[in-house]
């Protein structure tokens, strides 16, 4: 699996779990075909780190405020800056600003140049809203202001109001931060262009495995934000992208044109997990390699008398599997076993059970006596057809480890992808497979720590 795309991992989890379960080696010459659409839903719990939106908006009001000012009514230059920085706070759909800002004020007169100083704590509050057609609104205000030191100015008997001062202040630095903030809040949150990128990769299939006929295609429907939640050090929401997996035996046709995004909608009780269903297959000579190395040449005695089993050959038709064996010993001949595969959902077990075992000697069926010892070859056979189908995890869980902490030096972002259950959903049978359709749960975290790198990202 090659790392192509960074924020492509959800396209990656979706296809190294198909990969590390499918454990066959060559491809079946003649594949049934397949054209399964799967409803799966990804979910992304984020972090991020207030401080990188507080840089952002710092930076914005430092350079609305680097401008100098002049108040005709009494001649004075006044100079504005941001002593310390701007605190940013955001929860739900609404943004709040606390913005100290320094006053300078200047006058010179005939003998001499009068100074003076005060401190401003302005608090600008931002109604944010992004619509069903990923069109983001801003609406900034300032909701409250006062003076933490008041400057004083006295020249020559006249006393310049604070009022006036204040009223200056306002008029002139308001507009410019209210358009600095709804600025900011527009550049930092692209989701629109990063999710119309991430739908750019899904559009078009995914072969996951070159020794496949098999191509998957995840398909967004819709998109989903939860209200943000504000926390002492960051900001926690929710991406759910609700879809569908397509699974294909024939490579879909190429797609042309742009992907059109689909419609986002708030949703304020999106659920932690993503469930992803993907298409995976036992193949019936990986059976059969197993019941060679560990059943053939076995020899089951009973009442004095014996058989050994060669030859095994192991096929299923669209109901049952089907095992043939040579049959040397007490007697010669061949053996046919029917058999029904199982999946036991409590120990996330697929098994396969033994039916009817018969003999055919000399051109004549038999039932199987008890002196062959029937229930020691079943219980044999049953023994080692068992395929834990959890016990893939662990891989699947390192390989993605590796692959997120390529994110984590490049883009200083931590990506956890927590891999749950892998369960089977249902199963069919084909001639030459047993085909499963897996329900793979996962927790996907995202803490961004810095936005800039973020934007970097391409898809």
């Amino acid at each position: 699996m090659k790392h192509k795309h960074s924020v492509a991992v959800l396209s990656f989890l979706m296809f190294i779990t198909a990969c590390s379960i499918n454990k066959n080696k060559t491809p079946l010459n003649a594949p049934p075909v397949s054209d399964l659409e799967l409803s799966s839903q990804i979910v992304i719990n984020y972090r991020l780190e207030k401080k990188t939106l507080q840089d952002t908006f710092n930076t914005g009001i430092d350079e609305a405020l680097s401008e100098e000012f002049f108040i005709p009514e009494y001649d004075l230059i006044m100079k504005l800056s941001k002593p310390d920085i701007a605190q940013v706070e955001i929860e739900g759909k609404k943004n709040l600003v606390v913005v100290p800002v320094k006053v300078w004020l200047e006058k010179k007169t005939f003998l001499t140049t009068v100074k003076a100083k005060g401190t401003l704590e302005m608090t600008f509050l931002s109604q944010f809203d992004i619509d069903s057609l990923w069109q983001l609104r801003t609406d900034t205000d300032l909701s409250f202001h006062r003076w933490i030191e008041k400057p004083k100015l006295d020249i020559a008997g006249i006393h310049i109001p604070i009022t006036l001062i204040s009223d200056s202040v306002l008029k002139r630095s308001k507009s410019l931060i209210e358009n600095t903030i709804d600025n900011a809040i527009r550049d930092n949150f692209l989701l629109k262009d990063k999710m119309g990128e991430l739908l750019s990769v899904f559009h078009q299939p995914q072969q996951f495995s070159p020794t496949l006929r098999a191509w998957l295609q995840f398909k967004p429907q819709k998109f989903e934000l939860s209200p943000v939640v504000n926390s002492q050090y960051t900001a926690r929401g929710k991406i759910h992208i609700q879809g569908t997996t397509l699974f294909t035996t024939y490579k879909p046709e190429q797609k042309g044109g742009k992907p059109i995004l689909p419609r986002v909608f708030w949703n304020e009780s999106i659920q932690d997990s993503s469930v992803i269903r993907i298409v995976s297959d036992i193949k019936t000579y990986d059976i059969n390699s197993m019941l060679k190395e560990n059943i053939e040449g076995k020899t089951f005695a009973s009442d004095g008398k014996s058989i050994t089993l060669s030859d095994m050959v192991t096929n299923c038709d669209y109901q049952n599997l089907r095992i043939t064996a040579s049959v040397q010993g007490s007697f010669n001949g061949k053996m046919y076993i029917t058999a029904f595969p199982q999946y036991d959902k409590n120990a996330h077990r697929f098994q396969i059970k033994i039916g009817d075992i018969k003999f055919k000697t000399k051109n004549i069926f038999h039932s199987a006596a008890a002196w062959i010892g029937q229930s020691k070859i079943k219980n044999e056979f049953e023994k080692k057809l068992v395929f834990q189908i959890d016990e893939q995890v662990n891989d699947v869980q390192k390989a993605i480890n590796s692959y997120t902490e390529a994110l984590r030096e490049n883009y200083d972002m931590d990506l956890n992808i927590r891999l749950g259950s892998i369960e089977i959903d249902k199963f069919t049978l084909y001639p030459g497979q047993i085909e499963a359709v897996l329900v793979a749960r996962a927790h996907i975290d995202a803490h961004i720590k810095d936005l800039r790198k973020l934007s970097q990202i391409g898809f």
